[in-house]
């Protein structure tokens, strides 16, 4: 095929896609359903993401749909936030649509304002005709854009619009990736665009060039490109046989061969990076308008620039990169100068524009000057992520600053002190732990900065730097200080004893904190005094009302960080009264405020562990788990991450993931190292693992987690109650092995011991313990040997008041088996076990479900059909008393002859017993028959 110079280079037909195209028209058809939902888009650069929207998005508006698009840019984490969604909205709404103003920034409102604005807007353009919202390239969304996206498909209340987003899956943006992992887990439709093949290639080189090329010029096309539909373009416009092999040099030689003029204007587009019109281009190239503008209409002829309402810009990221490169460094820096001294006079409100181009060009005062005034529009604005950016940025250009702009800034600390809010705020607390330090090298004598410091440290995960930190802030505060002083710092303290399950201490650090409070005039400092006493007596309903006053206060500031904090506590509170039906609404409200304020890396991975704790203990699992990886996906780290990483073992426990669990209780117990105050995740994750030997049928592995567990659950009324109850169940399947082989079992924790703390631990309004204490008692009946089914029965009325599926459900096979210890019993244990598998099986508690099936089959229940079974067995008689005899026996390894010894009956006799347990029990062999007796409970008693 030959040379193609003089062609255009895009194909006017969408090659490879309509089976995608087609999907997406089908999924705006479900928005006339009543709720919002979400297609993604997965494609490498140059995979034709934005070929295919547009095309969608022609055959949409065919079908009387309104669609609205915005591109998010590389450079967004230092540009202005919201800008994708301006644009988008710019092209539905009045020039003077309140919520344009606020996007824009000329009318300040608080973060929630401007979200419900945004969700407003967005709900009345669909009343009018459904809606699609095409954000591109979200993988470079800005931190305050994500933040907003999510609270719109999170708390929209009309279902008559859809998001359409498109991405990279290779290679995100570190800012991106956690934003589009909580995509793909509420999307309703997924597409990846994958290469096109050699087929495909060569329709798309005849649609270019209006000739088929032959097959060995398609293969070589195919070869050249990969498959990339772009890069088809690129190699097709160069000419298969004469194309570089570096593809970057390629796409120079196309902009240098259309002359001078359209090179600076390309190169114009590359620094600016998003839109711009002939005047501004013109501006800066110093050059008239007339000839950008020819230039300009050249570039889009040849396919190097698009054109849209908001200017030029390059046609691909691609190219964009190998143009900016290209640039010679001194030539680079004067254009970036000359694109900031344009911007500032004509689009001064972009002062995160200006910082970037600034910076590029070497010029030190105006990049931070422009930096200072962004961090404080990403401040008001609840964009924490973009305010950090901006302020790290000055801190690196400090030394070059004259005197004149550091005393602008408030000094150096001031700016430290505001980088390390950000940071705090946008879950990198690692680096507001080093800003905070920095600042301590500047004055060590504070204790307000070492209180602060501490706290970042415990985020972090620096247990042991926590603790220094507060107690080098208690040591230097002067008996003096101002009452503020006084308040935050003892506060501060008595939080962290509060936390590192010290609540004596804590308590009376919280009332010294709560005296120096005492007609202080700082909200901030009020409301931290209210939570730290709150925090030591969670157990109080003192303790709830003065954390529902800290919440109060901290609405009356519209400070999104200490509502979320607030809302923490109280659902800790509720549940150490035993109030845990109130508990998801609470969390529920944490959640949706700090949505609003841009706190999903840091605030918000504490109350999603919550989440998984309350879900497990609902029964909600596929809620817990989803939870539990939205941390996981987030990278979630210090004590957000370690209680997910327990929770995480104790399901993949219950659900009979060993790996999972295996990895899990790793991490849980690396965590454990750095965090030794707070112990409550490794004893969650301790109490996995000794189930986990538990269903195994290995107790006296069982045994001493849980013990270990115990011990590391302090005064948790729950946790406590849980350990104790899991020590209990492991010490009865211990003595129950030790029967079964002729020994005597020492527990760990003596029976009366294990009495004295039901009696201790009991807490009568609460339900959930109320349930634990019950199967305790009930457990230590199974201990002693009993079989006896009353304990069973009333553990199983505590856990349906309990509202625990999972544990009611192991209550009902205890229940189950005493009950077939009873020859009248078989027809109530049937019921139970019914009950017992059905809730397991909906749970996928897989080791519980199996005991269950393995007690049903060797009794001859019928239960229904077990998973995995063609049929129940019929209705027989289950072991006779005398083969009960045998069966401990022979599961402990005895002969015949020495069973016929014990028993005083003759081997003849004992070999039909055995013969008969074998059959009855599904058994081949005498050790199968002993495993499927210890796993379903026979041995027991």
């Amino acid at each position: 095929m030959g040379s193609t110079t003089g062609l255009r280079v895009s194909s006017p037909l969408m090659i490879g896609r309509d089976e995608q195209a087609r999907a997406l028209v089908d999924f705006a058809a479900t928005l006339r359903e009543g709720e919002p939902r979400i297609a993604l888009i997965a494609g490498r650069g140059g995979s034709g993401k934005t070929r295919l929207v547009t095309e969608a998005g022609a055959r949409l508006r065919e079908l009387r749909l309104r669609v609205l698009g915005g591109a998010c840019l590389l450079m967004s984490t230092a540009g202005p936030p919201y800008l994708p969604l301006l644009t988008a909205l710019r092209g539905g709404l009045p020039a003077e649509a309140p919520v344009l103003a606020a996007l824009s920034g000329t009318r300040r409102v608080n973060r929630t304002q401007l979200f419900e604005l945004i969700r407003l807007a967005v709900e009345g353009l669909a009343r009018r005709e459904p809606l699609i919202l095409v954000m591109e390239d979200v993988h470079w969304a800005d931190r305050a854009t994500q933040d907003a996206l999510l609270y719109l498909v999170g708390q929209a209340t009309s279902g008559r619009w859809g998001l359409i987003a498109t991405f990279r899956p290779e290679g995100r943006a570190a800012v991106g990736t956690a934003f589009v992992a909580t995509l793909e887990r509420r999307s309703a439709l997924r597409l990846s665009l994958g290469t096109l093949s050699v087929d495909e290639v060569r329709a798309q080189a005849a649609a270019i060039t209006g000739v088929r090329p032959s097959a060995d010029e398609a293969s070589l096309i195919y070869r050249r490109s990969g498959g990339i539909p772009l890069l088809v373009e690129e190699v097709v416009a160069a000419g298969t046989r004469d194309v570089p092999d570096h593809l970057r040099a390629m796409f120079l030689a196309r902009v240098s061969a259309l002359g001078e003029v359209v090179a600076d204007v390309v190169g114009v587009c590359a620094v600016v990076d998003r839109g711009c019109d002939e005047d501004v281009i013109a501006r800066i190239l110093g050059r008239s308008v007339r000839q950008v503008r020819e230039a300009a209409v050249t570039g889009v002829e040849w396919d190097l620039l698009i054109v849209d309402d908001h200017g030029y810009r390059i046609r691909h990221d691609l190219l964009k990169e190998a143009v900016y490169d290209a640039l010679p460094p001194g030539h680079r820096r004067d254009l970036h100068g000359r694109v900031a001294q344009v911007l500032s006079r004509t689009s001064p409100q972009v002062p995160a524009e200006l910082a970037h181009h600034w910076q590029r060009a070497g010029q030190a005062e105006e990049s931070a000057e422009a930096s200072l005034d962004a961090a404080a529009s990403a401040e008001r604005a609840q964009a924490p992520s973009a305010a950090h950016t901006h302020l790290q940025r000055v801190i690196s250009l400090w030394p070059l600053l004259s005197d004149d702009l550091r005393e602008r800034a408030g000094g150096n600390d001031e700016i430290l002190r505001r980088a390390a809010v950000a940071a705090e705020r946008d879950g990198a607390f690692a680096a507001a732990v080093a800003l905070t330090e920095e600042r301590i090298t500047l004055d060590a004598d504070r204790p307000l900065v070492w209180e602060q410091l501490a706290r970042y440290r415990w985020q972090g995960g620096d247990g042991p730097g926590a603790q220094a930190a507060y107690e080098k802030a208690v040591e230097i505060l002067p008996p003096d200080a101002p009452p503020e002083v006084q308040a935050k710092v003892l506060s501060g303290h008595a939080w962290f004893l509060g936390v590192s399950a010290q609540p004596e201490r804590a308590a009376q650090l919280s009332d010294r904190a709560l005296a120096a409070g005492a007609g202080i005039r700082d909200e901030t400092v009020r409301w931290q005094v209210l939570l730290s006493w709150g925090i030591a007596r969670l157990d109080r309903q003192e303790g709830l009302a003065a954390l529902e006053e800290a919440r109060r206060v901290a609405v009356s500031l519209d400070a999104g960080y200490e509502v979320a904090i607030s809302d923490l506590w109280r659902n800790v509170s509720l549940r150490n009264l035993g109030r845990f039906r109130e508990c998801e609404a609470v969390l529920t409200a944490g959640i949706r405020y700090v949505a609003a304020h841009g706190l999903g890396r840091s605030v918000e991975a504490a109350l999603l562990y919550m989440v998984a704790e309350l879900m497990l203990e609902l029964g909600r699992w596929d809620e817990a788990a989803a939870a539990i990886d939205a941390n996981r996906g987030r990278g979630v780290q210090g004590v957000p991450g370690y209680f997910t990483s327990g929770y995480r073992a104790r399901l993949a426990a219950w659900r009979g993931q060993g790996d999972v669990l295996a990895e899990a209780c790793a991490e849980t117990s690396a965590l454990a190292a750095a965090i030794p105050q707070q112990p409550l995740p490794r004893a969650i994750a301790l109490l996995g693992q000794a189930e986990s030997h538990l269903w195994a049928g290995r107790p006296e592995e069982g045994v001493p987690l849980a013990d270990e567990a115990l011990g590391h659950a302090g005064a948790d009324p729950y946790c406590r109650a849980d350990a104790l109850a899991t020590l209990v169940r492991a010490q009865a399947d211990a003595a129950a092995t030790s029967r079964m082989h002729g020994r005597t079992y020492m527990p760990e924790l003596s029976v009366d011991e294990i009495l004295r703390r039901v009696r201790e631990w009991s807490i009568p309004d609460h339900d959930q313990i109320c349930a634990f204490m019950a199967t305790v008692r009930a457990e230590v009946e199974r201990l002693n040997g009993s079989r006896d089914p009353s304990p069973w029965s009333d553990a199983v009325d505590a856990w349906l008041a309990g509202e625990d599926p999972y544990r009611l459900a192991y209550a009902r096979w205890r229940l189950g088996w005493a009950l077939l210890g009873r020859r009248s019993g078989r027809s109530a244990a049937a019921e139970q076990l019914e009950l017992a598998r059905e809730t397991a099986s909906a749970l996928g508690a897989e080791p519980l479900r199996t005991a269950i099936d393995d007690l049903v089959k060797a009794s001859r229940l019928h239960v229904g059909t077990a998973p995995g079974q063609a049929g129940p067995p019929a209705l027989e008689a289950g072991l006779t008393s005398r083969e009960l005899e045998v069966l401990p026996l022979l599961a402990a390894g005895r002969s015949n002859v020495e069973i016929a010894e014990i028993l005083v009956i003759s081997p003849r006799t004992v070999g039909v017993h055995v013969s008969r347990i074998l059959h009855k029990l599904g058994a081949s062999r005498r050790t199968e028959a002993a495993d499927i007796a210890r796993r379903t409970g026979l041995l027991d008693g």
